[in-house]
C-alpha cells in the first residue's frame, strides 16, 4: 500500500511540475506574441505615414 501511495505522490508531483512548466511556456509565448503585435503595429503606422506623405506629394 505504501508503494502505491508513494507512486501516486510522485506521479502527482510530476504532473504538477509539468503543469507549471506548461503554464510558464504559455506565458512566454503570450509575451512574445504581444511584443510581435506591438512591433507589427508600429511598422504599420510607419507605413501609413509614408503612404500619406506620398499621397500628399502627388496631389
Amino acid at each position: 500500500m505504501d508503494d502505491v501511495l508513494l507512486e501516486l505522490r510522485d506521479s502527482h508531483e510530476q504532473h504538477q511540475r509539468n503543469f507549471e512548466e506548461h503554464q510558464q511556456q504559455a506565458e512566454e509565448h503570450l509575451q512574445a506574441f504581444k511584443e510581435h503585435q506591438r512591433t507589427t503595429n508600429a511598422a504599420l503606422q510607419s507605413l501609413e505615414s509614408i503612404l500619406l506623405q506620398l499621397i500628399r506629394n502627388n496631389s
